[in-house]
C-alpha cells in the first residue's frame, strides 16, 4: 500500500483526492480548478479504494447532457439532486450555437457526469449536471425561461434546484470563459468577499436589452402617430 501511494503521482490515469482516497479520470482529463471547492461532489464521487481493484476502461466513458422535451423534463432535471446545474439553449440553425457547443461539451466532459455507454451505468459522479433545451422544439419553454437571445446559459443551484435561478445570460463563443468562471466561482464555495464574474457582464446585457426597448417602443409610437395624422388628414 505504501509503494502504491509513492508512486500515484506519476500515473497520469490517478487523481489523489484530500479524502485519501483515488478518483480515476482519463488521462487526457484535467482536473477540474476548483476540486478545492467540492467537498460536496467528492462525498459522493464513485472512486477505486486502494485494494488492488483494477479499474474501469476509462476509454469508453462517455459524459452524461440530458435533452430537455418540455417543461416536465425541465422541472424533473432540477429535482435529480442538489448538484450545480447548467442549462444551455440553442437552436439547430444557429450557427453560432453550434460553435458555442464545441466548447460547451468539452466542459461536459470535464465536469459532467460519467456513464459506461455498454451497460449504461454511472461510473463517475460529476460535479455538475447539463442540460440542453434546443429552441424551435421548445419555444414556449424558452420564452417562458426569458432564454430567448441565442445561444442562452442558465444557472441553477441547491435543494434539489428548487432553491431558484442563480443567473442566466446570453453568451457567444468569444465569451464561453464566462461560463467557465461561473462554474469555477459557484464550485469554489463560491468564495466570500468576490464579486460573481457575471455581475458586470449582465448588467450590460440588461442595460443593451432597456435601450432596446426603450427604441423599439419609441419606433412604434412614432408609426402610430404617423398612422393617426394620415387618418385625420
Amino acid at each position: 500500500v505504501i509503494c502504491l501511494v509513492l508512486f500515484l503521482p506519476l500515473a497520469d490515469a490517478f487523481v489523489t483526492r484530500r479524502d485519501g482516497r483515488v478518483s480515476v479520470r482519463k488521462t487526457n482529463e484535467a482536473t477540474p480548478p476548483c476540486s478545492g471547492g467540492i467537498a460536496g461532489a467528492n462525498s459522493r464521487s464513485t472512486s477505486l479504494s486502494m485494494t488492488g481493484q483494477p479499474p474501469p476502461d476509462m476509454s469508453r466513458l462517455q459524459y452524461d447532457v440530458t435533452y430537455i422535451q418540455g417543461p416536465q423534463d425541465f422541472l424533473d432535471f432540477l429535482a435529480r439532486d442538489d448538484r450545480l446545474c447548467i442549462v444551455f439553449v440553442r437552436a439547430n440553425w444557429c450557427q453560432i450555437c453550434k460553435a458555442f457547443s464545441v466548447k460547451w461539451r468539452k466542459m461536459a466532459n470535464l465536469y459532467g457526469d460519467k456513464y459506461d455507454p455498454t451497460t449504461g451505468q454511472l461510473v463517475i459522479p460529476g460535479y455538475v449536471r447539463f442540460a440542453e433545451i434546443e429552441f424551435t422544439e421548445q419555444e414556449d419553454l424558452c420564452r417562458r425561461l426569458k432564454a430567448s437571445r441565442l445561444p442562452h446559459v442558465l444557472i441553477y443551484r441547491g435543494q434539489a434546484g428548487m432553491a431558484g435561478k442563480i443567473v442566466q445570460y446570453q453568451c457567444g463563443p468569444s465569451a464561453f470563459g464566462l461560463v467557465e468562471e461561473s462554474v469555477e466561482y459557484l464550485l469554489a464555495g463560491p468564495p466570500m468577499g468576490i464579486q460573481p464574474p457575471w455581475v458586470e457582464f449582465v448588467a450590460a446585457q440588461e442595460a443593451m436589452l432597456a435601450e432596446k426597448e426603450a427604441a423599439e417602443q419609441q419606433q412604434q409610437q412614432q408609426q402610430q402617430q404617423q398612422q393617426n395624422g394620415g387618418q385625420q388628414y
